[in-house]
């Protein structure tokens, strides 16, 4: 039987009950690989209630027909399962026919069910709110502009990622300890670029290390409030998840999944805070020379009107939108936000459109 043919006939259709979740999945799947283990290895076929052959199948059947999947398994495994209570007593090992054919049948089994839950997609999203789900798991890059998820490194990008899959499955736990922990790696790169000083320690080692490091000499003797003035602003929301982190690894402490989000969202922000400490200004060539753009302005528009103003030369001359996207492109930008950058230039009257193909600042 091809595969094709074997998964021709699944019902697209859901029905009534419960949504099935990831732990049913979970369970189904290592019951699935006990079926074959235990076939295999002459196991017991035991009772109905009992955690050997016979009750791991009927297990199966139940679950699968409590939950909202329409799988063909349940058909499959009731017929075996009624095969295996006519031949046997719960004391006996299966003979050679059923025991041969329950290890096959169990591998096979196990592809039917990951294909049906690929194709259905039945595994639901928790209810996370503001965060949209769908884009959680399909485009957690979106949480971050263009220019700053292109300058993260794999690691923390990859932990973001895992940080919104947890949130998108109702995991706070996992999705805070992931989120801080990119926030970690970012604040050490910081460090390394600020200092010139690779810091192997700690979240708390590094965090005091920023903190003397931008204290200038004049406030060293000055009052507490005076010490803090000149800091990075970024430096108090990496105080905060720090502490955050601390409440997570207590054995009795638990965020929900309304702090989880939230703590996302803080790491999202201040990674980007990171991202503008570090990358203050680029420079960038126009007409062939080399020009400093500020690159930790609070909004694209700022940096798009900077890169304007640059091409323009002052106030009346025109500049072709082409050479706007070309350079911001190359500086990091998407073609999306530069062109939502000159549009809300447009609309805040920093600049006009002459024609359909030029933009002219005010």
């Amino acid at each position: 039987m091809t595969k094709e043919h074997l998964f021709s006939n699944i019902d697209r259709g859901a029905k009534e009950g419960p949504q099935i979740t990831l732990n049913d999945t979970l369970l189904l799947g290592s019951m699935l690989e006990y079926l074959r283990f235990a076939s295999k290895n002459g196991h017991e076929v035991g009772e109905k209630d009992e955690k050997k052959i016979l009750g791991t199948l009927s297990k199966v059947e139940t679950t699968l027909e409590t939950t909202n999947i329409n799988s063909q398994l349940v058909g499959r495994v009731s017929q075996v399962k009624k095969e295996i209570e006519e031949k046997h007593e719960r004391s006996d090992s299966l003979d050679l026919k059923l025991k041969n054919e329950l290890e096959r049948k169990s591998v096979t089994w196990l592809n039917l069910l990951r294909q049906e839950l690929a194709e259905e997609n039945r595994i639901s999203a928790a209810d996370t709110g503001i965060l949209a789900a769908e884009k959680l798991l399909d485009s957690p890059d979106n949480l971050f502009s263009d220019r700053v998820w292109g300058w993260l490194d794999d690691m923390p990008r990859n932990d973001l990622k895992e940080s919104c899959r947890s949130i998108a499955v109702g995991n706070p736990i996992s999705s805070v300890m992931l989120s801080l922990r990119a926030v970690e790696y970012c604040l050490q790169e910081w460090h390394e670029q600020e200092t010139g000083e690779e810091l192997d320690a700690s979240w708390g080692s590094i965090l005091n290390a920023m903190i003397s490091y931008h204290i200038s000499d004049e406030k060293e003797d000055g009052s507490l409030q005076e010490q803090l003035s000149g800091l990075p602003p970024v430096l108090s929301n990496l105080y905060y998840l720090k502490e955050k982190r601390n409440e997570v690894n207590h054995p009795k402490k638990s965020p929900s999944l309304q702090e989880g989000q939230r703590t996302l969202m803080i790491a999202v922000g201040t990674i980007t805070e990171i991202y503008n400490e570090q990358v203050e200004t680029q420079s960038i060539k126009i007409d062939g020379s080399a020009v400093e753009v500020k690159m930790d302005a609070e909004s694209d528009s700022e940096i798009i009107m900077d890169i304007i103003d640059q091409l323009s030369s002052g106030v009346g001359n025109s500049v072709a939108k082409s050479r706007i996207y070309n350079i911001a492109i190359d500086s990091g930008f998407s073609e999306r936000e530069v062109k939502n950058a000159i549009h809300d230039l447009l609309m805040d009257g920093y600049i006009y459109e002459p024609s359909d193909d030029k933009v002219t600042p005010i």
